[in-house]
């Protein structure tokens, strides 16, 4: 596992029913940035019982269960366990069975939309009835991608053959549709947070125009939890212009991106702090790429 990331809820609703957990002071730090509530029934089963907040980095498990939540819902056919703390595995895993994941408690896995597209591809994987029964994994998946950008898409190149393919923000959709995962990314525009000038502005606004592309090519809203990602670089100005744009389209959840990529520790959390205290504060939040 190359990657743990968590998701935090805040126990404060039902302190009794907390184990206490030795967290570290970061954590607890990140605890007090925002509110946390339940999500509204609205969102696909899979997705409905992970409580709203924040996912952060964490190489430490606390896999600490609150229990008077597990009693309330043990008859319902959800893929999330009540846990306080669940892990988004990011990476390749192969040499662990899905029943040994499980085990120790993971989650959700993130799986690679480019590279599952190109193989086994999305078609099969669609065929077989979605990425769950592909890999015979009965718990929550998200999907995401990235790499060369220009307006039309995302341009890979085929570690198997060297071949490019263009992933526009529709097909990237389409591909996400086809393997079933709980939560799909939006396609974005990233750059890294130690590049300035108009390069930041210009993915920015390309990210706030891709929404709507991939909003408009989604046909599993009722499946699927579309979650739009936050950019601006550290440029606050440009960080509130990408989360009013998101918040105005009413996404299920929204994602931080842009992060982990030179920027000292005080610009991070400073965009996290900004970005948290402005977006809904009822839709989970998705701190990435920061493991």
């Amino acid at each position: 596992m190359q990657c743990i990331n968590t998701f935090i809820e805040n126990p404060k609703s039902k302190a009794a029913a907390w184990r206490p957990l030795p967290l570290p002071a970061f954590l607890s730090a990140a605890m007090a940035l925002t509110p946390f509530f339940s999500p509204p029934t609205s969102l696909c089963s899979r997705f409905r019982s992970l409580r709203r907040g924040l996912f952060l980095p964490l190489l430490q498990a606390y896999p600490y269960t609150n229990e008077a939540a597990v009693a309330e819902t043990a008859s319902m056919a959800l893929r999330f366990e009540k846990t306080w703390l669940v892990f988004l595995v990011a990476g390749t895993i192969k040499g662990l069975a899905t029943n040994q994941l499980e085990d120790i408690g993971c989650q959700i896995i993130l799986g690679n939309t480019y590279h599952l597209a190109l193989r086994p591809t999305s078609e099969l994987i669609d065929e077989l009835g979605g990425l769950h029964k592909f890999m015979n994994w009965p718990r929550a998946l998200l999907t995401d991608s990235g790499a060369d950008i220009t307006e039309k898409g995302v341009t890979f190149q085929s570690p198997v053959d060297g071949k490019p393919m263009l992933l526009t923000p529709e097909e990237s959709i389409q591909i996400q549709n086809r393997i079933g995962a709980d939560i799909i990314m939006a396609l974005d525009d990233v750059v890294k947070t130690t590049i300035t000038g108009p390069r930041i502005e210009e993915a920015m606004y390309r990210t706030l125009r891709w929404i709507d592309r991939c909003i408009a090519a989604h046909k599993r809203p009722h499946d699927q939890n579309l979650f739009g990602i936050v950019q601006g670089g550290l440029d606050p100005v440009l960080r509130d212009i990408c989360v009013r744009g998101l918040v105005d389209r009413n996404l299920p959840g929204y994602a931080i991106g842009g992060l982990a990529g030179g920027e000292d520790k005080d610009s991070f959390w400073r965009v996290v702090v900004q970005c948290t205290a402005a977006l809904p504060e009822d839709k989970p939040r998705y701190v990435m790429g920061v493991g």
